[in-house]
């Protein structure tokens, strides 16, 4: 989707959550930011974290499940 897309499909989820039960699932963290919902994040199955999006932005077990950090910064091996 496009910036000016996932926007206003942000703003249309938060409508229909108001009279909806809604489930998203999305790996672009700045999208599901828009939803300002609660969200549980998954790490090749078990749910990881669960919480609101920001909790999520600087938490360092989060950067090394999604984004192969370790919590001083370095790498984790995969695979």
């Amino acid at each position: 989707m496009s910036q000016v897309e996932a926007t206003q499909t942000a703003e249309l989820i938060r409508r229909l959550a108001d009279w909806h039960s809604l489930l998203v699932i999305d790996h672009d963290m700045a999208f599901i930011a828009q939803l300002d919902a609660p969200m549980t994040g998954l790490a090749h199955g078990p749910a990881a974290r669960g919480g609101h999006t920001g909790g999520y932005r600087n938490d360092p077990e989060v950067a090394a499940v999604y984004m192969g950090r370790s919590q001083e910064g370095g790498h984790i091996a995969t695979g």
